[in-house]
């Protein structure tokens, strides 16, 4: 089962998944906390504390899409926001345990390449702003 948490969990607010993961849509505000017994993921800023597997499973994983954190763990297993490895600050990242250390990793959503972002279009106004500074420059550049 899933816990799915839709507002931002604010300072001093704990969201508990008892035997469960945890997901969540909003920011996780700092001073607040998110645990879960299972994985969490988190699709938007986190600047609080996350734990996963806080009943002991290992295999737990922690996935963010702004990672700003105060404390991140998997088990009992910690990393406070000092040892984050600077890469990862503020970009998405998951963070699994391997051999009882904590790995913080980048996180890659669209199968290895880099999410394109869409060209904005240029409105009919825009347009004809660029047509008369162009036919300006080209009076000025014929006389």
């Amino acid at each position: 089962m899933t816990k799915i948490v839709k507002s931002v969990v604010r300072s001093g607010q704990q969201i508990y998944g008892d035997g469960e993961d945890v997901v969540v849509l909003a920011a996780v505000q700092s001073g607040a906390e998110v645990i879960a017994d299972g994985c969490v993921h988190i699709y938007a800023p986190c600047f609080g504390r996350v734990m996963a597997g806080a009943n002991g499973d290992r295999d737990a994983m922690i996935f963010c899409a702004h990672f700003e954190p105060e404390l991140v763990a998997i088990g009992n297993r910690y990393v406070t926001a000092e040892e984050v490895p600077a890469k990862a600050w503020g970009n998405g990242v998951k963070v699994y345990r391997e051999g009882g250390v904590l790995r913080v990793e980048d996180l890659v959503m669209s199968f290895g390449k880099p999410a394109a972002h869409p060209k904005r279009r240029k409105t009919p106004a825009a347009i004809r702003r660029v047509r008369r500074r162009d036919r300006r420059a080209r009076a000025q550049t014929s006389v």
